[in-house]
This record gives C-alpha cells, structure tokens and sequence, in this order.
C-alpha cells in the first residue's frame, strides 16, 4: 500500500496501527504514521488550538517525531543518518527544540534538519503562535520530510489559531483646573503619545483624531473625574491595534481662579549610543519630584516606553522630556536633547575570486558578515578592482564593496585590504580550414569513348 506523496495525517488518523506498522510492536497511543517500504514518521501529540495577544508569542503545543528505518543498516541505499528529518515551518508560527524557545527557534516559512538515526527515538518539538503574527486565524502545516517524497507528512495545525489586537492607551496629558463657569467641558495639557506600540511599529501607526474633555459634572469640587473621547488611530500598522481612551485624568473646579505652582524640569546632554546596543533608561528631575514623561520625534531611530529607550535604527531622533503637571503644579517647561546612534560596525571575513583573463581589472570578492543584529536583512556585494588586469599569481586586489538588504543603512564595514587573487591563462581553441584544390583526370581507354573520371587534390 503506498500513500500519496502529499499524504496528510487526517486522512489515514481512522486507521489502526496494525494496518500500518508492517514490524509491529508500536505503542497504541500514536496518533499518526506514515511509511514506505518499512521505513515511517511517527507522529504524536497532534496540534490544539492556540490564542494570543499581537505583540505575545502563545503558549506552546508539543509534538514528537520518530523516524522508523527497517531497512537499514540491511539495505545502505536508507542511511537514516546520512539524510537527516527536515521540517517546516508554517507561516505565523514559530518552532523550537526546547519549550521556553530559549534557543533553536525556527520562524515560520525557515526549514531546518533535526538529527535522528533511524532508530525510533523521538524528538520532541514545540510549535506556538510567533509574537509577531498579525492579528487574525492563522493555520498551517508542519511539513515533515526526508530523502523520499512518499514519506512526506503534514502535521496540521488546528484550524482555530487565533491572534487578537494589541491595546493601548495614549499617554502625556493631564486635565486643567479651571473656574466653575456652568459647563463640564475640560481643557486637556501635555504631550499626547501613543503607549504600548511594538518597535517594530512605529513608524507606521500615529496617533490622530480630534480629543474632548468632560468633567463628570459642572458642580465645584476637587480631584473630579474627567473623561476624554475623539482619540484615534492611522498608519499602515494600525489595524493591530485597538486604542484606549485616556483614563484615570482629574482635575478641580473652583470658585474662584487658584494660582499653580511652579515647577522646573532638568534633563541633560545624552551620549551617542551605536545601533544595536541595549535598551537604556532616560532619567530627567523634576523639582515638584513628579515624574517627568518623554517622546521621540523619529520612531524610526529610537522609541520610548515609560523612560526605556528601545533603538530601532541608526540616524537622530530629538527626545523631549517634560511634566505636564497636576492640580497643585503648573506645567514644566520642556527641554530637547539630540540622540544620535551611530551604525554597527560588523565584521567581515572577506576573499578575492581568481578569475580567467578578460582584458579587465573587474574582481570579484565574496565575504561572510558576523555581528547582524536579530534578523535584520543585511548583505555583502563584492566588488573591487584587480592592481594589474595581466595574467598573473597573487595580484592585488582594492574592495569597493558595499552592503546591501533592507537594514543596510544600520550597518558599516571596514573594507578589507591585503586581497590577492590569480588572474588565469585563457584557455584558446583554433579551428583551421583547409583549402583543397582539385583536378580532372581522363584516362582514355583502348575502346573509344570509354574513360574515366575522378578528383585528385592539389
């Protein structure tokens, strides 16, 4: 009985074992096999449902595979060693070979081989819902192969994996006091800013809308609720959000106008930081000892949660910290600081191609870059010119060599030096054509009219 090569577990999962495993002895629980000429996946722990919150990886299934080979070591053309479990992701879903996903993880669409030995022996896998996976159901298969296509399987995920938005709030503001003049309409102060957007999302969602204030009344009185609307949310990445009106704002309502408070806001030079480096902490004064807020005006350099900066790429970014006050404060003047993040510099292991003569000093180098930061896209184009375009052995070679990907701008290289290559003899083919003349000759014969003709080369 051989299966189709895009065998898929649910259509066998009715079966019993013993239709199955020709060698017998299987446990009972495995939930699905698949196999051909004795040698199959065994699968357990079939996938259940996942939910999470954008921004927050789920919790994850387990799973175990164990790859059979009867016919191995009897037969060599299977060397389950040789041709290792390859197994692949599905998009909007992460892998990992151990369950805090502290190491080996494996993102979704990356194929990766996992070693086994023919033997039996499980390996245990743990799938779960990648934090950043759109909001949205999302399912898939773990496609499960090795070196023959009838022993292809798909592991399905459950049908129901589901990824809700992200909430956040808006951050910055505070109420104003002011003198009862019969309404509940409020005055709102500060620098409103989005709290709660992942760094990867910045650039794209902005804060929008037209807010409005109320009082929860028009009578006289302190520390009175206020309530804000009209607050919204734009930007290509929006849709991954739910926004939060502000919350938790009072402010007093007098009879008569009560003067604030001053209070001062010190916040110094910051020092250049390189792309890549660790999160740092902002820490401005503040005389009243209110806590003093801060916003970046380039998200695409640098974010701000709280007083936690968060890089997000090489460039400057003008951070401002200020304290909008409260209802015994006035607002402290705001001060600017200039962050800049210098470029990474990676490492680059580098080397000249030889190449066969063409007249030209073009060369060809390759190189490996070392030191990317996550899984910034970010490559190495080599190019560069030879000292002597002549044939020859060790020439030198100058690198004009850039980078290229995506997050190229993040990055600096030192270009290498000290590169030789060979230019080679080209080989050359000739093709002759000879040139052969000919002539007539007439052999008369005793009987008239009889001769002969043939071509002799001259």
């Amino acid at each position: 009985m051989l299966p189709k090569p895009d065998f898929r577990i649910p259509e066998w999962i009715s079966k019993t074992l013993a239709q199955f495993d020709v060698a017998g002895g299987q446990d009972n629980t495995v939930l699905g096999l698949h196999y051909f000429d004795a040698c199959y996946f065994i699968i357990t722990n079939m996938l259940g449902s996942l939910n999470t919150t954008y921004g927050t990886p789920s919790v994850a299934n387990s799973f175990v595979v164990a790859y059979k080979s009867f016919l191995y070591p009897r037969n060599p053309m299977v060397p389950p060693g040789i041709t290792p479990t390859n197994l692949t992701v599905p998009s909007g879903f992460e892998i990992s070979l151990v369950s805090n996903f502290a190491s080996n993880v494996y993102a979704g669409g990356a194929t990766f081989e996992a070693a086994d030995d023919g033997s039996g022996n499980p390996v245990t896998y743990y799938l779960r819902i990648a934090a950043s996976t759109s909001p949205g159901n999302h399912s898939g298969s773990v496609f499960i192969s090795k070196f023959n296509p009838y022993e292809d399987v798909y592991l399905p995920t459950d049908a129901v994996n589901t990824v809700d938005v992200k909430s956040i709030t808006v951050a910055g503001i505070a109420a104003n006091n002011k003198v009862n003049d019969g309404s509940t309409l409020a005055t709102l102060r500060g620098n409103a800013f989005l709290s709660g957007v992942l760094a990867a999302d910045a650039a794209n969602i902005a804060l929008a809308g037209v807010p409005v204030a109320n009082f929860n009344n028009s009578q006289t009185g302190n520390n009175k609720p206020v309530t804000v609307s009209g607050y919204s949310i734009s930007g290509s990445n929006s849709g991954k959000y739910i926004l939060a009106q502000p919350s938790g704002l009072t402010a007093n309502i007098t009879d008569f106008p009560v003067p604030l408070l001053p209070q001062t806001l010190s916040f110094g030079p910051l020092a250049n930081v390189v792309y890549g480096s660790s999160n740092f902490n902002l820490s401005a004064t503040v005389s009243s000892g209110l806590a003093a807020n801060y916003i970046s005006s380039n998200p695409n350099v640098a974010i701000i949660i709280g007083n936690v900066v968060t890089i997000t790429g090489a460039g400057t970014t003008t951070i401002t910290a200020f304290q909008f006050g409260d209802s015994v404060y006035d607002a402290a003047p705001s001060v600017n600081q200039l962050l800049t993040v210098t470029p990474k510099q990676l490492t680059l292991n580098a080397s000249a191609v030889n190449k066969i003569y063409d007249r030209t000093a073009v060369a060809t180098i390759t190189g490996t870059l070392v030191g990317r930061v996550g899984s910034d896209v970010v490559t190495f184009v080599g190019t560069g010119t030879f000292n002597s375009s002549n044939v020859g052995n060790g020439i030198g070679v100058t690198s004009t060599s850039s980078l290229g990907g995506i997050n190229a701008a993040n990055y600096t290289f030192i270009q290498p030096t000290s590169l030789t290559a060979n230019i080679l003899v080209r080989p050359i083919t000739a093709t002759a054509t000879v040139a052969v003349k000919y002539m007539t000759v007439q052999l008369l014969q005793q009987s008239p009219g009889l001769w002969l003709e043939f071509w002799v080369p001259m």
